[in-house]
């Protein structure tokens, strides 16, 4: 099942349509049937954004059919549509029971940012055209690893040191950020540093472990639990405003992968979750309709 939420937005000068998923945690237990059911949910988007852990543990490459897959489900999905992608922690390590051994994977990644149409942090973390911005922070290895929590002080040293590229954007345009992590972009010192864009698209919360039904009935971004055990965090799932920002942290294609263990046995009650943003042109409005 694939849980696809509506979010309506009045602004700009140009209608446009954004799909966004992460999460996809690809491993040898992936069912590649899935793949197809998500291009077909994607096909007639104008825009893709995939917002990181595109792999559940960076030797999942190694496996050569496995690879094929993904890379030729990549080349499907861009054929049509720009595909943004941000690495997420699990795209950065060799995840062994409780080992995150660092691996920077730089030939598969390489092979994926050559394909035609997509856009991938590590190589090219700014686009633009005559409808959207770009600014793909992808947080690094350390940001998640060096300490025992995400390091807030190594993300704002990043987005300083990107500023550059977004100090004089083109105020007509959409302006968007991608990243993988939403847990510290709430945090008043950086939310000011991205006060200028209008969405930051993100996921990494696996919809805060919210079963379907009760994800429909209670409202908010409070969820269960967070991927750093955090009972009932905020900032898990849904959107969430930020001064005239808004973060929508997309649900997970897999909410329990194959480094889950034995949990990954429970995956099935959850659905596949997906975004569609729309944009309407006309003037910005601070509130949404979000279905």
């Amino acid at each position: 099942m694939i849980d696809i939420k509506k979010h309506y937005y009045n602004m700009g000068n140009e209608d446009i349509n954004m799909m966004l998923f992460g999460d996809l945690h690809f491993s040898d237990k992936f069912n590649d049937k899935k793949l197809d059911l998500i291009y077909n949910k994607l096909k007639n988007s104008e825009y893709i954004f995939i917002a990181g852990d595109l792999l559940d543990s960076t030797d999942v490459v190694n496996n050569i059919d496995k690879r094929d897959k993904l890379i030729k489900f990549l080349e499907k999905v861009s054929k049509k549509s720009k595909v943004f992608i941000t690495l997420g922690n699990h795209d950065l390590a060799i995840r062994n029971k409780h080992k995150k051994a660092k691996d920077d994977n730089n030939e598969f990644w390489l092979e994926v940012s050559k394909i035609d149409g997509i856009y991938l942090s590590r190589y090219n973390n700014y686009y633009e055209d005559d409808k959207i911005i770009v600014y793909l922070l992808e947080q690094d290895y350390d940001y998640y690893y060096k300490n025992k929590h995400e390091s807030r002080e190594l993300l704002l040293d990043r987005i300083k040191e990107d500023k550059i590229l977004f100090n004089n954007m083109d105020s007509n345009k959409i302006k968007i950020v991608l990243c993988h992590s939403p847990i510290n972009i709430s945090n008043k010192d950086v939310s000011n540093e991205l006060e200028n864009f209008n969405f930051i698209f993100c996921g990494h919360m696996h919809n805060g472990m919210m079963p379907y039904y009760l994800d429909k009935i209670i409202k908010g971004n409070r969820g269960l639990m967070s991927p750093d055990n955090r009972l009932f965090a905020d900032n898990t799932r849904g959107v969430k405003d930020i001064n005239n920002t808004h973060l929508i942290i997309s649900g997970g294609i897999t909410k329990l992968s194959k480094t889950s263990g034995i949990f990954r046995y429970f995956n099935f009650v959850y659905p596949m979750s997906i975004d569609n943003i729309v944009i309407k042109k006309g003037k910005i409005k601070k509130k949404v309709d979000i279905l």
